[in-house]
C-alpha cells in the first residue's frame, strides 16, 4: 500500500518474472498500478492462504522425476474461490 513501491513496479515485475503464470497483460498490470496510485486511499487488500500437505510425486513439466509438491486442501481452495467470486460480482 506504499506508493514508493508502486513507482518502481516495472523493476518489481522484472524481478518476479518467471515465478508465476498469469494471463493478465503487461499493459493491464500497468493500468492497475496507475489506478492504484490515483486511488490509493480507496483500496483494501485482503490476503488468503491456501493450505495443503507436502508430497513427492512426478509433475507434468519434469516427467517421472519426483519433486516436492503441495496437495491443496480443497476447503481452502473453495473458500478462496468464493471470496474471489464475491469481489467479481
Amino acid at each position: 500500500m506504499n506508493p514508493k513501491y508502486l513507482i518502481r513496479y516495472t523493476k518489481i515485475l522484472d524481478n518476479i518474472n518467471g515465478t508465476f503464470v498469469t494471463d493478465i497483460s503487461y499493459d493491464s498490470i500497468t493500468n492497475l498500478v496507475k489506478q492504484e496510485m490515483d486511488e490509493l486511499d480507496k483500496w483494501e487488500v485482503e490476503s488468503i492462504s491456501l493450505d495443503g500437505e507436502g508430497d513427492s510425486m512426478p509433475t507434468y513439466s519434469m516427467g517421472s522425476q519426483l519433486l516436492y509438491v503441495m496437495i491443496p486442501n480443497e476447503d481452502t481452495v473453495n473458500f478462496a474461490k468464493e471470496r474471489i467470486n464475491e469481489y467479481l460480482k
